[in-house]
């Protein structure tokens, strides 16, 4: 359900807000009519319309402080009116923010949605400009070419501080083996990190030019003054009332005997999470929340700084609670300044790993 109703005293938020945020990436490829027939490679475009390339539902809580993310795969499948069953990134293509949203809130079982945002790369590049960069560490080397976009990703792995292109680079990368599902997990990295740095009251001398940003690179149905406020709930809020979900589903592998890459939703954990999450009212008999036991959870220990006989014994503690066989992995080759969890799911064949610093 599209709601683009009031939820503000003035400028200030007083309800739950769920806002759409929609990444696009339009090259001269998708137009009708290219914007220069001399180009002989697929340039970017600075427009919104196209298929979505990242797709979040983010929720600002200021009734529970909290503040909720839920990714959604682009690759997810689902229906979208006039279009019958796709890849929910066709919508924004197809119908714009409205049946983007109206997609997105039916997938989640008419989740209301209040506001939407939509910003190509080329407005996130220089968003990140705009911020000074950010700070975050590169889990593995990333590196790809395609000439065709003039698309290059070359970066070494380890703690290091962005620019804007390199951020690009960091979240639009996909080419391992789990694909969009790897970069939304990168991508919720990346936001995190960049909440970190930029919920911070001196990132409101850099306004005028993050609103030039906003004017040439967004479109939204907020106000300024609403963003504002969105950015202030956000300074105030402590970072442990953050929470990045990803929309529960699997892998699908071969569909009609054609092989396209779909994430097929699993309902009966959204409509447990969604419940959770991002209703005004929780439901009167809550579902059954269809979460993982800890005996099918795969969990691999990878240590930087700590004795090796601690890292056994958070084994054996992780052992005893109902997860088995723990696996240490090999020790990353750089120290961390604090624990990081990179979340996976078992269905990708891959442990959840947990460095420790």
């Amino acid at each position: 359900m599209c709601q683009w109703g009031d939820r503000w005293t003035g400028a200030r938020l007083h309800q739950p807000l769920n806002l759409l945020l929609i990444g696009s990436k339009v090259l001269t490829s998708d137009l009708d009519q290219p914007t220069d027939p001399n180009l002989t490679y697929h340039a970017l475009v600075n427009s919104v319309e196209g298929l979505s390339d990242s797709l979040l539902l983010v929720r600002f809580d200021p009734v529970q402080q909290r503040l909720v993310v839920l990714s959604i795969p682009r690759d997810t499948l689902t229906f979208i009116r006039g279009r019958g069953d796709a890849k929910i990134n066709e919508a924004n293509a197809l119908g714009g923010p409205a049946l983007a949203a109206e997609t997105v809130s039916e997938l989640l079982g008419r989740v209301p949605i209040h506001r939407y945002l939509r910003i190509n790369v080329q407005g996130i590049e220089k968003l990140i400009d705009a911020l000074g960069g950010v700070t975050l560490d590169v889990p593995t080397a990333m590196r790809y070419r395609d000439d065709s976009q003039h698309l290059y990703i070359d970066l070494q792995p380890g703690r290091q501080h962005l620019n804007g292109n390199q951020a690009l680079q960091f979240i639009r990368f996909r080419y391992d083996a789990l694909g969009d599902i790897g970069r939304v997990q990168r991508q919720q990295m990346f936001l995190r990190a960049l909440m970190e740095q930029t919920a911070r009251p001196e990132t409101f001398a850099r306004m005028p030019q993050i609103l030039s940003i906003i004017r040439e690179h967004l479109d939204t149905n907020l106000t300024i003054q609403e963003l504002v406020s969105l950015g202030q709930f956000l300074t105030r809020l402590p970072r442990s009332r953050v929470e990045f979900l990803m929309l529960p589903g699997n892998f699908n592998g071969t569909i009609d005997e054609v092989k396209v890459s779909y994430w097929l939703p699993d309902y009966r954990r959204i409509a447990w999470l969604t419940d959770q999450y991002f209703r005004d009212t929780p439901p009167a008999n809550p579902r059954a929340t269809g979460l993982t036991a800890p005996a099918q959870v795969r969990i691999a220990i990878q240590n930087t700084t700590l004795p090796e006989s601690l890292v056994l014994r958070l084994s054996q503690q992780l052992e005893t609670a109902g997860y088995p066989d723990p696996m240490v992995a090999e020790p990353l080759p750089q120290s961390l300044p604090i624990t990081r969890i990179m979340l996976s799911r078992e269905i990708w064949q891959q442990p959840v790993k947990c460095s420790y610093s």
